[in-house]
């Protein structure tokens, strides 16, 4: 799966949540940093680490 058909799949609140932090990078460097990593995970079926979350563990 490439990494265009990867994004396809994504709902619209990730589709939105990855733009916006290509958007909001201050500096050039920062944002082609974010856009190598999205490419990346995305040409692996994989969702960059901001949008994978895991389940708080319980306090024992």
């Amino acid at each position: 799966m490439t990494a265009k058909a990867y994004f396809s799949t994504l709902c619209r609140s990730d589709k939105r949540a990855l733009l916006l932090g290509l958007v909001l990078a201050k500096r050039a460097v920062t944002r082609q940093q974010r856009i190598d990593e999205l490419i990346q995970l995305t040409d692996q079926g994989q969702k960059p680490a901001r949008l994978r979350w895991t389940r708080k563990q319980p306090i024992d």
